[in-house]
């Protein structure tokens, strides 16, 4: 159909009912729901994880306060080592000073129980000596003593005790108590002659020393004395033949 105009009214008419109007259109995609963009997801996380603006101040001094509770327990993890290292040097000590003194206790009782001891041994050495000419097994009884006296010399010795009974060595005044000296012209120096009654030693240490007399080195005038004087040729000695 042809109007005056020159318009084809049936043409327009077929492309007004085929166009679409504005109510049919297709709906925009919504965008809601896609994923986002990994650079925009991590600049989301530290938004998130960055404390605003007025928390700043409460996280340093939060910060702080943990450091110096740190501190605060180390120092007090090292008083206490410190603290337990001391106990356990006091203790070594202690250990030591307690062994010690029981040492020390032990060796005064030994030293109590040989002055006991020391005057029955003298006892039985005195009687061996009067009888030293008698041969062993001629006399039960002195076989007896003998024994005694070897049976106690014999736990001396296991405890670390040495009698002082040696003769004929040189004059010791730390183990020998003189009790009588006289001069004698066979020595050079002071030696000890007999022994009347032993000492006794423990180590170095002596306890107890012996009983002596000694024989002390004449002097000058002592051997003037002793050597006979020289005769001086008189007037009426006779004269040698020319």
């Amino acid at each position: 159909m042809t109007t005056g105009n020159g318009e084809n009214l049936e043409a327009e008419g077929m492309d007004s009912a085929e166009r679409p109007s504005d109510a049919e259109s297709p709906p925009k995609p919504d965008t809601d729901g896609l994923p986002k963009d990994a650079d925009e997801t991590v600049a989301d996380d530290e938004a998130a994880l960055e404390p605003e603006a007025d928390d700043l101040p409460a996280a340093i001094e939060s910060e702080a306060s943990v450091f110096l509770e740190l501190e605060k327990a180390r120092a007090e993890a090292s008083e206490y080592l410190q603290l337990a290292q001391r106990t356990q040097a006091d203790l070594i000590n202690y250990r030591k000073r307690v062994e010690s003194e029981r040492e020390s206790y032990k060796q005064f009782a030994i030293e109590d129980l040989i002055f006991e001891l020391v005057p029955v041994l003298d006892s039985l050495a005195q009687a061996e000596h009067l009888y030293k000419d008698t041969a062993p097994g001629e006399n039960p009884l002195l076989d007896g003593v003998r024994k005694t006296r070897e049976l106690l010399q014999k736990i001396f010795m296991e405890h670390g005790i040495e009698t002082i009974s040696e003769t004929k060595i040189p004059f010791n005044p730390s183990m020998h108590q003189p009790l009588h000296s006289e001069p004698s012209p066979d020595v050079v120096v002071e030696m000890v002659a007999e022994v009347y009654q032993q000492g006794v030693r423990i180590g170095d240490r002596v306890i107890k020393p012996a009983m002596v007399r000694v024989l002390t080195p004449l002097k000058e005038e002592e051997k003037d004395k002793d050597e006979p004087a020289e005769e001086e040729p008189g007037e009426d000695a006779p004269s040698e033949e020319k």
